[in-house]
């Protein structure tokens, strides 16, 4: 996939904002963004946001009467792109949850944005790892670690930023990739 380049300048000003963006589903595993939110609970530097349609029924019900007990997260339910590409670019870190995809495009928008990602399950061909876009923490008490690493690793978080930003130019920026479209395009056109 390729998405346009983010022209706007990117502030990353305090509070430190970390976000989880998918649609609320069991599979996205919305309640441990919950349950990482409340062990940061004591610190008020640091704010959870969450983006995304919401479910249906009792399973939204049972998360939003936890949400309202963390007074630390925020939900914005579902928001148009660019809103959410305004909050990455304000976002220090990006968490995923989900049990398992192939690259999220959230990934892709974060990197663009200089917003390193913490991935729970989710790193396909070890990007993530190999690029140092940050971490793949394969379990909840490592992601708990090293969400709690950036946010007190100023430098780390904006060398991963930087990383990201790069790797995100590099692979799915469309201006670059150009001539590989038109040579793909071509090349189905000739079939």
């Amino acid at each position: 996939s390729v998405l346009p380049v983010e022209k706007k300048q990117i502030v990353k000003t305090l509070p430190i904002r970390v976000l989880w963006i998918a649609n609320i589903k069991p599979l996205k595993q919305p309640e441990l963004f919950m349950d990482l939110a409340c062990q940061f609970k004591e610190d008020n530097s640091v704010s959870f946001i969450m983006v995304g349609r919401s479910a249906t029924g009792n399973y939204q019900a049972k998360l939003e009467k936890r949400m309202q007990r963390l007074s630390n997260l925020e939900y914005k339910g579902e928001l148009p792109i660019d809103e959410v590409n305004d909050l990455l670019r304000e976002s220090h870190l990006f968490v995923n949850t989900s049990l398992y995809e192939g690259v999220p495009i959230t990934f892709i928008q974060a990197w663009m944005r200089e917003v390193p990602t913490v991935s729970l399950n989710v790193d396909p061909d070890d990007m993530i790892k190999k690029n140092k876009l940050g971490f793949h923490s394969g379990s909840f008490e490592q992601m708990v670690k090293d969400v709690r690493f950036l946010i007190e690793n100023k430098k780390v978080r904006g060398k991963m930023g930087t990383n990201a930003r790069k790797y995100a130019l590099r692979e799915y920026d469309i201006e670059n990739n150009i001539p590989e479209y038109v040579e793909l395009f071509e090349g189905t056109v000739r079939q």
